[in-house]
């Protein structure tokens, strides 16, 4: 009998946990309870695991940690440059984000501030690790779409002109 491959693992893990990230595998839309986020996220602790949303069109996810700080929240990736999902969020910075089964419409805003930076990853002192990149998820406004990077084949004048439509997925 011949033997499994990665692919046909990677493909029955897709089946198995419904297209959701799983473990180190990342997955397509996530499900949940559509909540607005709260003005405050210090409720969560310091930290908490989360699902994070990318590319709205083709949705990507996979699991991360949330960081809290300050009732604001933040996720982190180390060597950033060579990770898929950084560039994807680069490049779209419109993201749902999944905690305890709620579903957070939220936008990433890469953080440069080096303070702000430092108070993420390093909260007791020290210095961030050189290639940790850092993005605060706040709530989209209502011109956050307008911001937004073209589709795939949309030449870049269109996204200025497209309307604000609604995303039935995310009701």
């Amino acid at each position: 009998m011949p033997r499994a491959g990665p692919a046909f693992a990677a493909a029955a893990a897709l089946l198995l946990t419904g297209a959701q990230p799983c473990g180190l595998l990342p997955g397509g839309r996530l499900d949940g309870e559509p909540t607005p986020p709260p003005g405050s996220w210090s409720a969560l602790g310091e930290r908490t695991a989360c699902q994070l949303e990318l590319r709205p069109e083709d949705p990507y996810s996979l699991n991360v940690t949330c960081e809290i700080r300050d009732g604001r929240l933040y996720v982190a990736s180390l060597i950033a440059a060579h990770k898929r999902w950084a560039k994807l969020v680069t490049e779209d910075p419109r993201v749902r984000v999944r905690i305890d089964g709620r579903i957070y419409e939220l936008r990433a805003v890469r953080v440069t501030d080096a303070e702000e930076r430092r108070r993420v990853l390093e909260p007791d002192g020290g210095e961030p690790a050189d290639g940790t990149w850092v993005w605060r998820l706040d709530a989209r406004s209502g011109t956050a779409d307008a911001a937004r990077a073209p589709r795939r084949g949309e030449p870049k004048a269109a996204r200025a002109q497209s309307p604000r439509r609604p995303s039935p997925a995310f009701s």
